[in-house]
């Protein structure tokens, strides 16, 4: 798949789920976000799951959960870990926001105390930063809002398309702090 897309989800047949999405990661070092682009392939009986580089590690969780037997992700079907792998990363978006959120408090801080500084530049640069955030944000909402409103095919069971809907309030979540901080701006 192409790397560079939008978030997106496409169909294939009754059985099969294309879903892809940004995996996000704050480097508090650079003040700046790092991407990389997860595909997940969700049929009635497996999960086949892509990561463009592998240098974010947020599902190392799930994978001791799998190893271990420990948690749901070994006792529900397979849409079960498609819904952890999806709530991870939209989780991740939340994390990410709170620490550019901290950043902001500092730069403002900064930029009232010492107004020649290079903070203004810093807070731009983080404004960048939330619109790229927003442009891979929406699309996950859009995205879960359908799967769980529209769930013909039945890859997903009842008591998962909870789980998603719960997800899915989490990445309204995360699209009403990128506006609040869009505003802040």
């Amino acid at each position: 798949s192409n790397t560079n897309q939008k978030p997106k989800y496409d169909y294939y047949g009754d059985d099969i789920l294309f879903f892809t999405m940004k995996a996000i990661e704050y480097n508090s070092n650079t003040k700046s976000i790092e991407v990389e682009h997860v595909s997940l392939v969700l049929g009635h009986n497996f999960l086949i799951t892509f990561q463009e580089e592998g240098n974010i590690d947020i599902f190392s969780e799930i994978n001791d959960r799998l190893k271990s037997g420990i948690g749901k992700v070994r006792k529900y079907n397979v849409d079960y870990l498609f819904f952890q792998m999806v709530d991870i990363m939209i989780d991740n978006y939340l994390e990410v926001i709170q620490k550019i959120d901290e950043d902001l408090d500092v730069l403002e801080n900064s930029i009232i105390n010492n107004p020649h500084s290079n903070s203004q530049n810093l807070l731009y640069s983080h404004k960048r930063e939330i619109n790229l955030m927003r442009k891979f944000t929406m699309p996950v909402r859009e995205m879960l809002n359908s799967i769980v409103l529209f769930n013909e095919n039945n890859l997903f069971h009842k008591n998962t398309k909870l789980y998603l809907r719960d997800a899915q309030d989490h990445a309204q979540q995360v699209v009403e702090m990128l506006d609040t901080n869009r505003e802040m701006i």
